[in-house]
């Protein structure tokens, strides 16, 4: 290795993160280097001591709570380290309490890029090779983190009991997800002989705190302008879909437009992996639902039926979280043509690339795609090795022409409209089409009057209020409010919109 720079330091406790360059080097990745921080001190010296003894009464409790799911777990080994350290008589605090915890659970070697809040994404491709991660500010960095068999055996015991589901030469491959009051992680795991090194293992970070319309805007995701249109839309009931590769932040603009969904719908949630936001604290009328994933064989619930049983649970809003296969693929257009509404996500580099799986490959009905009224392109690209997630395009179906309509054919040829697009030389997303007279506000002008001068002047307004700077509230309870402030005045603002405040431009 050549010479190493300290390019940054920050302190993700108990630990102090390095971040180092290397040169001369042909990559550009940034090493990435935890530290545990705390000096040497009695608490230190019965570290070992508190560890030992907590983990000899877990092991002596009658009721052994090892197959505990891992946040109900987390807690119950708090209060046992609580009063081991009570007993020795020793004062701890929460810092070390947590990583305590986390030694016994089996992440210790792990926890701190669990527990940084910048890292995205932790790869291993196989026990002899390093950790490497995605990190926000500096992106794919190296780390100097080795798994050995033991650490990569008791994360796959563990994802084992949160997924119900077995990982063996059978069923080589597990998803699921890892949650606890400090992290929240939907991680992926494959073996032999699928994987031909043995072992590969994908941890994508989910955010404690969800990430805003607002806070998409000023990190350049999408421009206000877009922002308002999309909340237009949602506001209006109109189905969304997000399309895009994965990892892409598919799900980041999802949960950014659910949020903003009025109060009194009655929304329900499918998903495989939980990435969608608890709002009952919000005081959303809000049902989640949790199915087995395409990976798991002996399957309690799939995600195509619950689609189907959407039809009697009355809900005003749905919310599906990757749709993968020609079952739920039918499944979702089927249930659209009931007329149910909702937001959800699909793998797919392009609109044109969704309407080809969908009619030629799974065999849907080119009639039914009119169901889309939007479909969004999220983006992810490589720049000076940090990773840009943006949207690139926003797409409607387009009318299909009326003498086709009228005799029911299936086989014909789908034009896609563009709204916005992403244009290279200026490296923006810009506005390709009339708001005004797009087919998805055509079909809202049938049952509304909307003012076009109006309907400038407000959505304007409307991105002049997602614009509005909140950078300094990162608490819970500060994303709280502030989605509920935003969720009270965008309805006031749409009704506007809509108003009738004149003559008919």
């Amino acid at each position: 290795m050549g010479q190493i720079h300290l390019v940054d330091e920050y302190p993700v406790a108990p630990y102090a993160i390095q971040i180092f360059s290397v040169s001369p080097t042909e990559s550009i990745e940034k090493l990435y280097v935890p530290r545990f921080a705390l000096e040497k001190s009695q608490t230190l010296i019965f570290f070992d001591k508190i560890k030992k003894e907590t983990v000899k009464r877990l092991k002596g409790l009658q009721n052994a709570p090892y197959i505990m799911k891992l946040e109900e777990l987390s807690v119950e080994l708090d209060h046992l380290i609580k009063k081991v350290v009570e007993d020795l008589n020793i004062e701890i605090g929460l810092v070390l309490l947590r990583s305590i915890r986390y030694q016994i659970l089996g992440f210790s070697k792990i926890l701190p890029l669990l527990l940084d809040n910048h890292i995205e994404e932790i790869y291993l491709d196989n026990l002899r090779t390093p950790i490497y991660v995605d990190h926000s500010q500096w992106g794919r960095c190296q780390t100097n983190i080795y798994l050995a068999n033991e650490d990569i055996q008791r994360l796959i015991t563990r994802a084992r009991i949160e997924g119900n589901a077995p990982l063996n030469r059978a069923s080589p491959s597990l998803k699921t997800d890892l949650v606890t009051q400090d992290f929240t992680t939907r991680i992926s795991i494959d073996i032999a002989p699928l994987v031909i090194e043995g072992i590969h293992l994908d941890i994508r970070k989910l955010s404690k705190r969800p990430r805003t319309l607002q806070d998409l805007i000023q990190n350049q995701t999408l421009p206000p302008i877009v922002a308002a249109y999309l909340v237009f839309l949602l506001l209006h009931r109109c189905n969304i879909a997000v399309i895009g590769e994965p990892g892409s932040g598919k799900t980041t603009l999802m949960n950014a437009l659910d949020i903003l969904t009025p109060r009194h719908w009655r929304k329900i949630t499918i998903e495989d992996i939980v990435e969608s936001i608890d709002q009952s604290n919000l005081g959303f009328h809000q049902v989640r639902f949790k199915v087995d994933p395409i990976e798991k064989e002996r399957k309690t619930s799939t995600k195509s039926l619950e689609i189907v049983k959407l039809l009697h649970r009355s809900p005003d809003w749905v919310y599906l979280g990757e749709i993968q296969t020609e079952e739920q693929t039918k499944a979702l257009f089927h249930a659209l043509s009931t007329g149910l509404r909702g937001i959800f996500s699909f793998h797919a580099t392009s609109p044109e690339h969704l309407v080809v799986r969908s009619t030629a490959h799974y065999k849907v009905p080119p009639i039914s795609l009119h169901a889309l009224d939007i479909i969004v392109q999220m983006k992810k690209t490589w720049e000076k090795n940090k990773l840009q997630r943006y949207v690139y395009r926003i797409s409607e179906i387009g009318e299909l022409p009326e003498t086709q309509l009228n005799t029911g054919l299936r086989n014909t040829s789908i034009e896609i409209k563009d709204i916005f697009r992403f244009q290279p030389r200026s490296s923006q997303l810009e506005r390709v089409a009339d708001l005004f007279t797009t087919l998805t506000l055509e079909r809202i002008k049938t049952e509304l009057y909307v003012n076009k001068t109006s309907f400038y002047d407000k959505l304007k307004t409307l991105s002049g209020t997602l614009t509005v700077s909140n950078r300094t509230e990162n608490t819970k309870q500060d994303l709280n409010r502030r989605i509920k402030d935003v969720n009270y005045n965008l309805p006031q603002l749409l009704l506007e919109i809509i108003h009738n405040e004149g003559g008919k431009s």
